[in-house]
């Protein structure tokens, strides 16, 4: 299980780069507990769910296989990194947040407020992205 959720801009973004290198790295972690729950929120309102925007750097298989023949392999099954237009997942944060502002616990979200706080975080990320005119991802730290 992700224990992160992260955005990541294309190319350096100006004012809300945390590392003062070419992106933004925000740690999300109620989202990446959560983020099926989310997904069903998303769904329920017919948006684009979060999950269609996860995009994982196949360069991070070494980090997580210790054995370099095995990384290999999974390499060679993965994905190349896809990149989204910011202005296409804002809909459904902004919805979400929305949504997380009356939520109850029974929506399987058991702390709304930290969701759409850490989804307002989300948001300026995506705005900036947009403004700067970058493309984005989501990816998950383990």
């Amino acid at each position: 299980m992700a224990k992160q959720f992260m955005v990541r801009l294309m190319k350096r973004s100006g004012p809300v780069d945390e590392d003062g290198g070419d992106e933004d790295l925000f740690l999300h972690k109620a989202l990446a507990r959560s983020l099926g729950a989310l997904d069903k929120l998303a769904e329920k309102a017919e948006l684009p769910l979060l999950s269609a925007f996860v995009s994982e750097d196949p360069e991070k298989v070494y980090d997580l296989v210790d054995d370099e023949d095995e990384a290999e392999v999974l390499l060679a099954k993965l994905p190349r990194v896809r990149w989204s237009k910011p202005a296409d997942a804002l809909p459904t944060v902004k919805k979400l947040i929305a949504q997380l502002k009356n939520a109850k616990p029974s929506t399987g979200i058991k702390d709304p407020a930290k969701f759409r706080a850490e989804l307002q975080d989300i948001e300026k990320i995506l705005n900036t992205g947009v403004a700067k005119k970058v493309m984005f991802r989501f990816y998950a730290e383990f």
